[in-house]
């Protein structure tokens, strides 16, 4: 250290001497180094502004599906991918509705790679109508909740629990029977594919015998299912997903797969053979133009596969797998093929909802 000083001492020296002779030419040399540097910092200002330019290793994911229940699954795959997902969720009171909305106001400029939704028939209409063909380029259907009867056991005995859609109808359920708004979500689809099946004029006939029979109406499934749980009302109608949730929770409620066999109630058309429950398997898709392409592929192939419906199917939703009836199950949980169905045309029952909604935002708002 002390043998560098003595040199230090006089490369200092001679550097004063030397700008004492020829300022004008030390002055000139000064400038040109700090346009040097400045032209520097402003070449790495540009390449780091091109860089924020480019696709972050993320994805950004609309969810209709309850957090609760999705958000296990994204982290997931973030684990295994190291892919950071941004999900965007809906409210219960306007399910699917909300984003659905929003991607259709963002579709000039996509701000979301994936949608996925809680139920198809929103899903499809994304695809189908000519004006917003080009939101939604790839979709497909995996694990499914299915619309069942409840009833609380505290007050209800199994014998006299409904069996059928119809049974809510019966004057001995009047005031007492609970249902979501059927505007939104699983319950407006369950509408669009009444509609298909019943036809028209049978829809509007069953919707109206339960407006007659003043059932409740409440701000989503959730609520409308824990009314029948809290004994608010004696039964109801909602998704598996809900009555799992109330379920496990060791609340007294029971559910009932309507329409296995031939109603013993009045239809609104005469049925031949039995109507079946109405399965709503959620939907994956893949927007048009989203803004980090593969990723969004990435997950979308993600969320096909058994391993992720064992993950719900276990999980507190218990949702049904729908790619392979091989996929294991919880005790006590129906597979697909165990259930009859309701037999509808899913691209008719997408193109009935609008009449659907429009029917019943009249019938239960005025």
């Amino acid at each position: 250290m002390n043998n560098h000083s003595p040199s230090s001492t006089s490369s200092s020296s001679s550097s004063s001497s030397s700008s004492s002779k020829s300022g004008s030419r030390f002055t000139t040399t000064r400038t040109t180094t700090r346009t040097i540097a400045a032209a520097c910092i402003l070449a790495f200002a540009v390449m780091l502004a091109g860089c924020s330019r480019q696709p972050a290793n993320e994805v950004v994911i609309y969810c209709s599906v309850d957090q609760m229940h999705a958000e296990p699954i994204l982290q997931e795959f973030e684990k295994q991918t190291g892919i950071r997902v941004k999900a965007v969720y809906d409210s219960e009171a306007v399910k699917s509705v909300g984003l659905v909305n929003r991607l259709r106001a963002e579709s000039k400029n996509p701000q979301a790679d994936v949608f996925w939704n809680n139920e198809m028939v929103r899903t499809m209409q994304l695809g189908l109508d000519p004006a917003q063909k080009l939101i939604i380029r790839q979709w497909g259907n995996f694990a499914a909740r299915v619309r069942v009867l409840v009833y609380n056991t505290q007050l209800v005995k199994p014998e006299e629990a409904p069996h059928s859609i119809f049974d809510l109808a019966d004057p001995k359920w009047r005031g007492k029977a609970a249902m979501a708004y059927p505007l939104f979500g699983t319950t407006a689809t369950h509408a669009a594919m009444l509609f298909n099946a019943l036809g028209d004029s049978g829809a509007k006939t069953y919707y109206t015998s339960l407006k007659d029979n003043d059932i409740r109406l409440f701000e989503g499934n959730s609520i409308a299912c824990e009314q029948v749980a809290l004994g608010q009302c004696l039964v109801g109608i909602t998704d598996t997903d809900d009555f799992w949730e109330r379920k496990s929770k060791g609340l007294p409620i029971e559910m009932v797969y309507p329409d296995q066999s031939l109603p013993q109630s009045k239809t609104p058309v005469p049925l031949s053979v039995p109507l079946g429950c109405a399965v709503m398997p959620n939907t994956v898709a893949l927007t048009d133009r989203p803004p980090h392409r593969e990723n969004g592929r990435r997950l979308m192939q993600y969320l096909l596969t058994p391993e992720v419906e064992q993950k719900l199917a276990f999980g507190p939703s218990r949702q049904i797998p729908m790619l392979s009836d091989d996929v294991p199950v919880p005790t006590g949980m129906k597979k697909l093929s165990e259930l009859t169905r309701m037999k509808v045309d899913d691209q008719k029952t997408a193109e009935a909802l609008p009449l659907a909604a429009s029917f019943l935002e009249k019938l239960f708002t005025r």
